[in-house]
């Protein structure tokens, strides 16, 4: 199964996270991904090398993090999308169990987690 997946990250000044929480995502191997950074209007705009790949939108004033996820909602083409904070870290496996799930039910798959749980680091 290769279905395209958006990773769709809203930061507000997480300067000193966020690479680490794209690159975990990056180093899941899972070749049919795209990365949004949803940027809420920080002080500084987010830049990242060329060659990962990461689209930033950005906002023009801090609006909190659900109005920069319905943000990189829009801007996603993939068919399933995974809410990500600037802070976390997934582990290489995130996209097993989901797959998993997926075929037992296409429409909505939830997936919350905290340190130790398996999905985050």
């Amino acid at each position: 199964m290769n279905v395209k997946v958006s990773v769709i990250i809203p930061a507000y000044n997480a300067h000193g996270t966020i690479s680490a929480a794209v690159q975990s995502v990056l180093a899941t191997g899972y070749d049919n991904i795209e990365v949004i950074v949803s940027d809420d209007a920080s002080d500084r705009p987010y830049s990242f090398p060329e060659g990962w790949g990461v689209t930033v939108v950005r906002g023009e004033t801090n609006r909190g993090a659900g109005v920069a996820r319905n943000r990189g909602l829009r801007k996603a083409t993939g068919k399933w999308v995974l809410f990500l904070d600037a802070d976390d870290i997934v582990r290489k496996n995130i996209f097993d169990p989901l797959y998993h799930d997926a075929g037992i039910t296409e429409d909505i798959i939830s997936c919350a987690g905290r340190q130790g749980d398996g999905f985050f680091t």
